[in-house]
């Protein structure tokens, strides 16, 4: 069984692009059972060996139309949860993995 976490500075965090789960998503999403692949953004040059260095897996599932994003960022028997809107743009969203991945690693 794994514990879903969002941090207290995550959550006091002002970046709109990136949100705490409403309760109907996070519904769903237990509903769903979604299946989630692997990150296709953790080989960016900004993450991949922050990645590799912390043993850290990440997960992602569309989970609504407006193009958001659950990212999952794994220790043993722990998720952590954000959500990040895409905006179609994929700089933006590669610095907001970044800033949801510094906020996990200061928290974890």
């Amino acid at each position: 069984m794994y514990n879903f976490i969002i941090t207290k500075s995550f959550l006091d965090n002002q970046n709109e692009y990136i949100s705490k789960l409403t309760e109907k998503e996070y519904q769903k999403f237990i509903n769903t059972k979604a299946k989630f692949q692997k990150n296709i953004f953790d080989k960016s040059i900004n993450t991949h060996d922050i990645y590799q260095a912390n043993s850290i897996k990440v997960y992602s599932s569309y989970i609504n139309e407006k193009d958001r994003i659950i990212f999952f960022y794994k220790k043993p028997e722990k998720i952590f949860l954000y959500k990040i809107m895409t905006d179609h743009n994929y700089k933006k969203l590669l610095s907001n993995i970044d800033f949801a991945l510094k906020d996990f690693l200061n928290n974890f």
